[in-house]
């Protein structure tokens, strides 16, 4: 690419029209080329000549490509999104402080298990203890009598292995389900139909 682009710039420094001057403030061969266009054919040559071998180059690259049967990779510069960490639902230790939030999150699920679905966010920068909080939710016994799911979605979001993931814990199999997005619709209507479940 950058080939192109310097024999372009050259082609232009080359074959650029000069204002008419006196033969006396210029060397007579430039004169003459000013005056006879037929001399500047020499640049358009060269550029041609380049243009073919260029040709040529890129003709052996496509060959060899064949050749060894490249395939197209991925662009390197790509940034890919790593998962730094995952989470799980077990306690790992004695958390104080935080009873009074929990209350009030049991508080607010308890006002609205009247309503068909409840969404309860907990909002806040990374570090707060939003994960922790929402264990301790998970964990109380106020809610134990509903069927609950722990959910871990990733920074590459992907609904196919959130919906197993649920479809797993919800019919306590010991190995993960398999479904397609299409296929997961039936469990999940099956479920809905006869129990009610907290999502975290």
């Amino acid at each position: 690419m950058y080939v192109v682009s310097d024999m372009i710039d050259e082609f232009e420094a080359d074959t650029q029209p000069i204002t008419q001057p006196s033969p006396r403030k210029c060397s007579f061969k430039k004169y003459l080329a000013i005056m006879i266009p037929c001399l500047t054919i020499g640049p358009k040559i060269t550029v041609a000549n380049r243009m073919e071998k260029m040709r040529e180059d890129l003709e052996e690259i496509t060959d060899q490509h064949k050749k060894f049967n490249l395939t197209k990779g991925t662009n390197a510069s790509e940034p890919k999104l790593t998962d730094i960490r995952e989470t799980s639902s077990i306690m790992e230790t004695q958390i104080v402080g935080r009873t009074d939030d929990k209350n009030d999150i049991l508080a607010s699920l308890s006002e609205s298990m009247t309503q068909d679905i409840t969404i309860l966010p907990i909002n806040g920068i990374g570090g707060l203890g939003k994960t922790t909080l929402a264990k301790m939710v998970y964990n109380s016994s106020q809610f134990k009598e509903y069927s609950q799911v722990w959910v871990y979605v990733s920074q590459t979001f992907d609904l196919k292995n959130i919906g197993n993931s649920i479809i797993t814990q919800l019919s306590e199999k010991e190995k993960e389900s398999e479904y397609t997005k299409i296929q997961m619709i039936h469990p999940f209507k099956s479920f809905l139909l006869v129990r009610r479940f907290l999502l975290y």
